[in-house]
């Protein structure tokens, strides 16, 4: 893959496969966190929500291998019960909470099985308010899942959770350096401010605080535009996103 694919992507398993040895484990449940705070109005059982915002706090430190795996399980039986319940016609939860159980999972090579719920749910997700909304038709008998992921398959918003992925892990092919300088007790504090306030549940962080991040950076002597443009942009920043983690020194 070059840097102009990866810039273009909108699969993300294939950018997936491309980070399993360059992006940390960090890095890579915060992504799934992220995605499973996307469709937080799927994860309707306290399990799975609980379950994300342990994987959060399991990737930055606050909580412990135990409490991670207690969440998992919970968080497994939470997806076998809502799967249990479900019929003919999917309604997106189920697989919107195995994406919530994989982000809970003590191993992160979870990656690729995440992603794989995160295509799934989204596909699903898609379909399911096509169907509720008359303009996806299946002839008598059929299954909503027969029908679905083919011309279906919701391409915009895979290039978002492909949005998404860039927006944690940044540019592989152009690895931004940070001039120390460039860190000072004003930057610091508002990229601290800037991670830690988010707006819930989703879990974005405020475009106001990382804009007057930028204009700090700028004073600071930054002239970085890749840095200054991601803070800038308009497109939903999340915990992880690249900038605020360089500027923390979080990997």
């Amino acid at each position: 893959m070059t840097e102009q694919e990866w810039l273009a992507c909108t699969d993300q398993i294939t950018m997936l496969k491309l980070l399993r040895d360059k992006a940390s484990d960090r890095k890579l449940r915060l992504f799934v966190a992220a995605f499973c705070r996307s469709v937080w109005q799927y994860l309707t059982d306290e399990r799975s929500q609980n379950a994300v915002r342990v994987a959060e706090k399991y990737a930055d430190g606050e909580a412990s291998t135990s409490d991670l795996d207690a969440a998992y399980l919970a968080a497994e039986k939470a997806a076998d019960a809502v799967e249990n319940a479900r019929r003919a016609v999917g309604t997106g939860k189920a697989d919107a909470v195995w994406a919530a159980r994989a982000a809970s999972a003590r191993w992160c090579t979870v990656a690729g099985w995440a992603s794989e719920a995160v295509r799934w749910t989204v596909t699903v997700t898609v379909a399911t308010e096509m169907w509720e909304e008359g303009t996806l038709i299946a002839s008598e008998g059929t299954l909503l899942h027969d029908i679905i992921g083919g011309p279906f398959l919701p391409t915009v918003l895979d290039s978002v959770v492909c949005d998404l992925i860039r927006e944690i892990v940044g540019n592989p092919f152009r690895p931004a350096a940070l001039d120390p300088a460039w860190r000072t007790p004003t930057v610091t504090a508002l990229a601290t401010a800037a991670y830690e306030d988010r707006h819930l549940p989703a879990g974005t962080l405020d475009p106001n605080r990382l804009a007057v991040l930028a204009d700090a950076l700028e004073d600071a002597g930054c002239t970085d535009e890749q840095l200054l443009a991601h803070l800038r942009q308009s497109s939903p920043h999340v915990r992880g996103c690249w900038v605020i983690d360089l500027l923390l020194g979080k990997e």
